[in-house]
């Protein structure tokens, strides 16, 4: 889990001696894993939609059935519309450059030890037709209106990451 993850390794088994761990991932976590599985798939995994779709559902696996199923149908009906809709568009406007890999953003640094923060951006992208650079977060929601739409505007997660993408790779985030 360390080489996986540091921080998954340090909340797993070493936290407080023993760890932290749930009795079950929690549902809007699972299917916010499915989502990004799936989109990642589709970006640079060389998988046909349906195909992106089967590996995504493998997060529902451990469901009781009646739940798996109603998940993989949501999950599915979404991830469809989501390619036949969406996907197309981003395509014609962008070029794919980083798809869910770690950046390493260095915090601050002396003589005897560096800081660092890993950072997972969902996907780095070119916009063709000026060649700036954008980042791009999948964000799913069961409430999604303005007021959480606005929230994006001054979301720290945001901002951070595209400071530590602005940082790591010396070029400008020209939008997210």
């Amino acid at each position: 889990t360390f080489v996986q993850c540091p921080r998954k390794a340090f909340w797993t088994y070493y936290w407080g001696g023993t760890g932290l761990v749930p009795r079950e991932e929690a549902l809007p976590l699972l299917f916010g894993s499915a989502i990004h599985l799936t989109i990642e798939r589709l970006l640079v995994g060389g998988l046909s939609v349906e195909e992106a779709i089967k590996e995504g559902k493998k997060a529902f696996g451990g469901l009781e059935e009646g739940r798996r199923l109603e998940q993989e149908w949501l999950f599915e009906c979404l991830m469809v519309v989501w390619a036949e809709k969406r996907l197309p568009v981003l395509r014609s406007e962008f070029d794919f450059l980083l798809v869910e890999k770690e950046i390493l953003w260095v915090l601050g640094e002396d003589d005897q030890k560096v800081i660092l923060q890993m950072v997972r951006p969902d996907l780095l992208a070119r916009r063709l037709s000026d060649g700036e650079l954008f980042y791009l977060e999948w964000k799913t929601t069961s409430s999604g209106g303005e007021d959480w739409a606005r929230k994006w505007e001054k979301n720290t997660q945001v901002f951070c990451n595209a400071l530590a993408i602005q940082e790591s790779l010396k070029e400008r985030v020209s939008g997210v």
